[in-house]
């Protein structure tokens, strides 16, 4: 009797076990919204997208004032439109760059200057080696 019991303990534990988890994981995907049926939302009620045209269009047409306009079916040119006149623009010339000064000729072993330009000293030597 005591080895049936035992026999028949080991499998009831795994079913016990087995059941529990189920159940914990059936109650995780309910509460997450994942599994069974959520409540639906009443539906929202959507404008038409073409309502504003829609009234637009229903609207009275307005008369414009014909001044300014030509019969397009006439011969010549459409008079000029009045509007603001545009300020004539001022011409910026930029100054020129300095030019470089001489500031000094020497005469060692070969002849050489002293230029100053953008304020640095250059030294100018003759020929090129």
């Amino acid at each position: 009797m005591n080895s049936t019991l035992r026999a028949l303990l080991a499998p009831a534990l795994a079913l016990l076990v087995l059941a529990l988890v189920v159940t914990q994981t059936l109650d995780a995907l309910k509460g997450a919204g994942a599994w069974g049926t959520t409540p639906k939302a009443p539906p929202v009620p959507v404008e038409d997208p073409y309502a504003q045209l829609d009234r637009l269009i229903a609207q009275p047409a307005v008369a414009h004032p014909a001044a300014g306009l030509r019969d397009p079916f006439a011969f010549g040119a459409a008079p000029a439109p009045a509007g603001p006149k545009l300020a004539a623009r001022r011409v910026v010339i930029p100054k020129p760059p300095p030019r470089p000064v001489l500031t000094a000729i020497v005469w060692a072993a070969e002849p050489s200057a002293l230029i100053r330009w953008n304020g640095h000293d250059y030294t100018v030597k003759t020929g090129f080696k």
